[in-house]
């Protein structure tokens, strides 16, 4: 019989509504707007509809289980800095009209973006200018007036399905926005904020003990994740994802990059052309697990990411919905308590099927376990 499966999100996740970032010199919109946890809701409703389902509220959480991940500075200058711009009017920002190529003022909630990038690793920042640059790596990732709210209910999002994987349940959905798997310790960027995929992983060690595996299958490297675990041993870091020479972050997910010290070994990283298909992006998978079940977990995160489809605007890969339930059902055979974290994925108009039939296939494929009829 299919496992049970729950799902966590809160309507708030639909209110985080990013403004443009800056890429190559040109404003482009975000790729994450609030569409995109609309219609993974829809779909999931649909399916609670059927009592395949269960949904549930994210709980909070004290902050001291956030700072297991990032550091207390930055989350609190993230906090200061929202509320700061909480404080300022809406900023009028002219943009040319997509479809009558005529400029246009459009109205955005205050945001604020670095516009300098201090050298070194310890730099005087006494001034806020200064600290924007510190604690990001992009201009694609603004904040607004509710950022540090609705970024710390995306990590409560996760802390919750990992407590519940904690406390028996077999499949965790974590509907997370924003997503995390780009912020590490001390900085935002790609998106993301607050790491929510490492805060549930290093939670669920912290409360048991037991090692765990996070599978990364987002089409973009998970840099911040690795960062957090690159010295550990505790949690096994995989990631399958575009080629970094030509896909973003750039800057990490290389195959030489294993981790260090103590966590040597515990990082794999499978780079793969751009474009791949399903059979590609699959054996990449059969390579990871096959290390996960050698380093023998008791739980298992996965980065949900469904940015590698081959409508999907970040043009990565060129999967179908078939393959990510493939995925899902080499996952499910691994056996393991599973959280599952949302990431990217930014087609509108598969987004909420993928996530339905990944989740379906990874019940359908493990061991024990039932439906649960609400």
């Amino acid at each position: 019989m299919p496992k049970e499966i729950v799902a966590v999100f809160s309507e708030k996740a639909i209110e985080h509504n990013p403004s443009f970032g800056t890429f190559d010199g040109i404003q482009r919109p975000s790729w994450d707007q609030p569409e995109r946890a609309q219609v993974i809701i829809r779909a999931l409703r649909d399916l609670n509809a059927t009592s395949q389902i269960q949904i549930a509220q994210p709980r909070e959480f004290e902050m001291p289980v956030i700072y297991t991940v990032h550091d207390q500075a930055y989350i609190d200058y993230l906090k200061f800095l929202s509320l700061e711009m909480a404080q300022k009017p809406p900023i009028m920002v002219a943009e040319i009209d997509p479809v009558s190529r005529q400029a246009i003022l459009k109205e955005y909630p205050a945001f604020t973006y670095p516009s300098v990038f201090p050298h070194g690793l310890s730099p005087r920042t006494s001034n806020h200018q200064a600290e924007k640059g510190v604690y990001s790596y992009d201009i694609a990732t603004p904040i607004m007036g509710n950022t540090y709210e609705i970024a710390l209910l995306s990590a409560f999002t996760a802390i919750t399905g990992a407590d519940m994987i904690k406390h028996g349940k077999s499949l965790v959905y974590a509907l997370c926005r924003p997503p995390g798997h780009h912020a590490d310790p001390s900085r935002m960027g790609s998106y993301c904020y607050i790491n929510n995929a490492a805060i549930a992983a290093q939670y669920l060690f912290d409360q048991t003990k037991e090692r765990v595996a996070i599978i990364d299958i987002d089409a973009h490297h998970g840099n911040g994740t690795q960062e957090v675990f690159y010295e550990s041993s505790n949690v096994f870091y995989a990631s399958l994802h575009g080629d970094p020479t030509k896909t973003h972050p750039y800057f990490s997910g290389y195959s030489d990059e294993k981790g260090k010290g103590t966590g040597f070994g515990y990082n794999l990283n499978i780079p793969l052309p751009i474009g791949s298909t399903d059979v590609e992006v699959l054996n990449a998978l059969d390579s990871i697990i096959c290390q996960i079940r050698q380093f023998s977990p008791k739980y298992l995160v996965v980065s949900l990411g469904f940015d590698g489809m081959k409508e999907d605007p970040a043009r990565v890969f060129s999967m179908t919905t078939e393959g990510y339930a493939e995925a899902a059902k080499k996952i499910g055979l691994l056996a393991l308590p599973t959280l599952s974290v949302q990431e990217g994925g930014y087609s509108l108009q598969s987004l909420g099927k993928n996530v339905v039939s990944f989740l379906r296939s990874l019940a359908e494929n493990t061991e024990t376990t039932i439906w649960k009829k609400i």
